[in-house]
């Protein structure tokens, strides 16, 4: 009769030891992951959607010239992973017209989907999104911005 009480104590001490192994080495992977910050874009964990953002000049909706590289992360996602899609969302500033600055966040919205075009991402994985709140909240250049968020 003892023996079988020594077996199931030995039973329970080996299967909690086992799923401490297990929890530390699934810790340690999670922690091991987010310590290097050389991590790929496309690493990020599903939570963390990847981000672009696009600023523009007062008044303007033509692509900047860094626009493109600011892109770059995103459509490097999206060339990795075939099922991935891809927001749009335009920004405005609270300065001026109300309706022309909805209408310059639009445009500068379409100058990024016409650049994610240009880069090879399919028209079929771009969704025009009009964001709950258009107008950027603190600074005005962080206002005037796109935002391309892969899903």
């Amino acid at each position: 009769m003892e023996d079988d009480s020594d077996n199931t104590l030995i039973g329970w001490i080996l299967g909690i030891a086992v799923a401490l192994s297990v929890t530390i080495a699934l810790l340690a992977g999670v922690v091991g992951l987010n310590a290097g910050s050389e991590a790929p874009a496309t690493a990020a964990p599903a939570s963390t959607p990847l981000v672009a953002k696009v600023y523009f000049d007062s008044g303007v909706t033509a692509l900047p010239a860094d626009g493109a590289a600011a892109l770059a992360p995103v459509v490097d996602a999206l060339k990795a992973n075939a099922a991935a899609r891809i927001a749009i969302s335009g920004y405005h500033d609270k300065t001026g017209n109300p309706e022309q600055n909805a209408e310059l966040a639009k445009q500068r919205a379409f100058a990024v989907r016409d650049a994610l075009g240009a880069a090879g991402v399919a028209d079929t994985r771009i969704t025009l999104r009009k964001p709950q709140e258009a107008q950027g909240d603190g600074n005005d250049r962080e206002a005037r911005r796109v935002e391309a968020t892969v899903e």
